[in-house]
């Protein structure tokens, strides 16, 4: 998870642009699959266990989204 914080922080990337940019079906929510293919994305490589970890710590509910209501 540090990766990805780091990663953020070193370029100024707000959480909620991420989101907009990995919501490919405009759902409002993040799927796992959209997240992983986000991560690819960015250059930032993660193993399962860790890209799993970081996704349900952004899915508190486990509806399977991260990301909760779509952010306006």
């Amino acid at each position: 998870m540090n990766q990805v914080r780091d990663f953020l922080a070193a370029r100024l990337v707000r959480v909620i642009d991420l989101f907009k940019q990995f919501d490919d079906d405009n759902t409002g929510k993040i799927e796992k699959k959209e997240f992983a293919r986000g991560m690819k994305e960015l250059g930032l490589t993660v193993s399962a266990a860790q890209l799993n970890e970081l996704f349900d710590s952004w899915d508190p509910d486990k509806s399977g989204g991260g990301g909760g209501k779509k952010q306006k």
